[in-house]
């Protein structure tokens, strides 16, 4: 029945099923790279270079170095929803764990832990995570792990008000007093009563690491060329704009899609 309900509800927004499909065919599309093209990322042809849109054997051009775009934008859509979804994960499990413990133990727990987290909102969320990006170097986890520390604030904070809303409620007074340990009424009476709330929050921010990353990709940190990735693409292609401007929004364009569907949905 709940599934039935919900179902029912996703349905009535018009614009929820289109932005649904459309996420899927993107993930799809990136999963299935392999199958839907003939060139591979990394090869390019000089003498190719900065095809336009609709050129035979390439349909959204080529880029700097004459390699396919379509290819490069589908293999890129792999390490782009990557980077979108591992920050959210990481930062969902840290945040929560903080939140919980504020919002169940509170007091002391609630000063050290959110007063600890304030400190994170005194500097702007881009530009702390460039600066960690730059301390940390190049490759993968110079993104995820900056875009998740950002993340985690936010994501605490929502837990912990999530915990101190059902904290009054009958069964948690019960299940305390009967003898439940702190541990036994965490696991089985507040994150089955939160994890709603928590998740729905968390998936939003989806969207937010997948333009994080992209931006720090664009600035040149974290991944390094020629590896595909939405980010860093644009930021090639953005030197040929006087020659050929239209190939160089693509990457653009994959980016504001997938981050507007997952909106939407």
């Amino acid at each position: 029945e709940a599934r039935s309900r919900f179902v029912r509800t996703f349905l009535r927004y018009p614009a929820a099923l289109p932005a649904l499909i459309l996420f899927v065919i993107v993930v799809l599309c990136a999963l299935g790279a392999p199958l839907l093209t003939q060139y591979t990322p990394f090869e390019g042809n000089a003498a190719e270079r900065l095809q336009g849109i609709g050129t035979a054997g390439h349909l959204l051009g080529t880029d700097e170095q004459g390699r396919d775009i379509l290819t490069r934008c589908l293999y890129g859509g792999r390490l782009s929803l990557l980077m979108g979804f591992l920050p959210v994960a990481l930062a969902t499990i840290v945040g929560s764990i903080l939140g919980i413990i504020s919002g169940y133990f509170g007091k002391a727990y609630a000063q050290i832990i959110m007063r600890t987290l304030d400190i994170f909102y005194a500097f702007p969320s881009i530009l702390l995570a460039i600066a960690l990006s730059s301390v940390l170097g190049s490759g993968l986890s110079s993104i995820i792990i900056p875009i998740a520390v950002i993340l985690v604030p936010p994501i605490a904070r929502v837990a912990e008000s999530t915990v101190q809303d059902i904290m009054p409620e009958d069964f948690i007074e019960a299940a305390q007093t009967s003898g439940a340990s702190p541990l036994k009424v965490i696991v089985f009476f507040i994150i089955p009563n939160t994890f709603g709330r928590i998740f729905i929050y968390c998936t939003k921010q989806f969207s937010v690491s997948i333009l994080s990353a992209s931006g720090l990709s664009f600035l040149g940190l974290g991944i390094s060329p020629p590896t595909p990735e939405w980010g860093s693409m644009l930021n090639a292609l953005r030197q040929q704009i006087y020659i050929n401007p239209l190939i160089t929004i693509i990457p653009g364009l994959f980016i504001f899609v997938t981050a507007l569907s997952v909106n939407i949905i």
